[in-house]
């Protein structure tokens, strides 16, 4: 069991995007918290999400479930403008442009890049 799980840079809709992949390491794994970091998607055009991007998409959904247990964020990118809003309430999870997490002893942030932006240790 992890307490993280972070994913990012899928780029759904793009050729490139490895939603397959994520898709089944996320089903292959058990945590408390996955942080969807940046770039989930690759552009507004819904239009070119295949089967696999929806997969994705709704299993994300599945995992939001309160029922479940796990904490889910999505720290927007920048390639995920316009889209947050929107995906936010059809997958169920909060969307943020900067998010800290406390890990052990340490204090990690992640902002609208998808990049850690601060780590700090006491």
């Amino acid at each position: 069991m992890y307490n993280t799980l972070i994913l990012s840079d899928l780029h759904l809709g793009a050729e490139t995007s490895h939603a397959r992949e994520a898709t089944r390491v996320l089903k292959e794994n058990r945590f408390h918290r996955l942080i969807l970091l940046g770039d989930i998607f690759a552009d507004l055009n819904f239009a070119r999400l295949t089967k696999d991007h929806w997969k994705f998409l709704g299993y994300i959904r599945k995992l939001s479930n309160p029922k479940r247990n796990i904490e889910v964020v999505w720290v927007e990118g920048n390639h995920d403008h316009g889209l947050t809003n929107i995906m936010s309430h059809l997958v169920g999870v909060r969307v943020y442009q900067h998010y800290a997490v406390l890990v052990e002893q340490t204090l990690v942030t992640f902002d609208e890049n998808g990049q850690i932006a601060t780590i700090l240790e006491r």
